[in-house]
């Protein structure tokens, strides 16, 4: 599985056009930025 992982990221790098930390660190910003927006909403509810 984890050489299955590791050429699935080398295609999408290629795909993208970027190596494969940028990768990581463009899905770990978005998750990021998803779990705040969620919290977020979280406080409004509770307000």
């Amino acid at each position: 599985m984890s050489l299955y992982a590791g050429a699935k990221l080398e295609c999408l790098s290629i795909k993208n056009g970027l190596n494969a930390f940028a990768l990581k660190r463009k899905l770990y910003l978005k998750a990021l930025r998803l779990a705040f927006d969620e919290l977020q909403i979280l406080k409004l509810a509770t307000a």
